[in-house]
């Protein structure tokens, strides 16, 4: 059963168009709490599901229907309805503080350069941070290069008494040959 893009079911199974008139200010401020592209968020901007980082960091080009309009008709682009009907909590400063922008709107077009700008950033960095070394492959290396530590006096003795016992042994062979 489909909807047009404005409407959704509500729990009762009535037909519910979210606009300012159906959903308060307060609640829709809670609800998109959770949302932006910084790592201590949770969901996504777009779609408003829990996601990870990276998900989270492309929010325009989430593949899931927008939680506003219930749509995918605006794919890569922002949902005219943060712009139309709640602009009182989509500010300048939602989107410098949940997404990164700067003190640019998403649908102003120096915002959407700052956001592929802090979109590339943030995805190379997790990838940076994905490829570095785990907690457990260096406390594996501390331990390793501990139990170096430990031999490397063993073994610099036991080199220096093979080359005192070697040197010893040549000359003892000198004399023999004599």
């Amino acid at each position: 059963m489909s909807f047009p893009p404005n409407q959704r079911l509500s729990r009762s199974g009535a037909k519910v168009s979210i606009n300012p008139d159906t959903i308060p200010a307060e609640a829709l401020a809670d609800a998109f709490s959770l949302a932006g592209s910084r790592e201590s968020d949770q969901c996504c901007i777009r779609c408003g599901k829990t996601a990870d980082l990276a998900h989270r960091l492309a929010w325009l080009e989430c593949k899931e229907k927008c939680c506003l309009c219930d749509a995918n008709a605006h794919k890569n682009s922002w949902c005219s309805r943060m712009k139309i009907f709640f602009p009182a909590l989509f500010t300048r400063e939602w989107f410098l503080e949940r997404a990164g922008l700067g003190r640019w709107y998403i649908w102003e077009e120096e915002g959407v350069k700052i956001y592929q700008l802090v979109r590339d950033d943030g995805l190379r960095r997790l990838r940076e941070r994905e490829a570095a070394p785990s907690t457990a492959s260096l406390l594996a290396a501390a331990v390793a290069a501990a139990a170096a530590a430990k031999r490397a006096p063993v073994l610099r003795f036991k080199a220096s008494l093979d080359r005192a016992l070697w040197g010893k042994r040549v000359e003892d062979k000198d004399e023999e040959m004599d």
